[in-house]
């Protein structure tokens, strides 16, 4: 699990990693040539964020948690947060790919 910070510290789970075990796994993979390649969900699977009620109006359907509203900016703006919350954390051990799932948007 993520360290989220700021505005998204909420969603941050109760046994999510320190940002200081993040880079040791990331100096680590580093060491052993391994490519990490970061995740952020930014459309479906967002289940995560959407099912707080601070982030309830985000939703592209309200009964179902689970798929954003491309169209709303506040939105928008939390999941280019999220995404750069991560970028920061893994940007000083290299990034030559960004998985932004995108998928299993069922609900639109």
């Amino acid at each position: 699990m993520f360290p989220w910070s700021g505005e998204l510290e909420i969603v941050k789970n109760t046994n999510a990693y320190t940002v200081d075990e993040v880079k040791r796994i990331l100096q680590k993979a580093t060491d052993l040539n391994l490519e990490m390649i970061p995740l952020v969900q930014t459309f479906g699977h967002l289940e995560w964020i959407l099912k707080f009620e601070k982030f309830r109006a985000y939703r592209d359907d309200d009964r179902y948690p689970q798929v954003i509203c491309l169209g709303n900016k506040k939105a928008m703006d939390l999941i280019k947060m999220a995404i750069l919350q991560v970028v920061e954390i893994h940007l000083p051990y290299g990034i030559s790919h960004f998985h932004i799932g995108a998928d299993e948007a069922f609900q639109v």
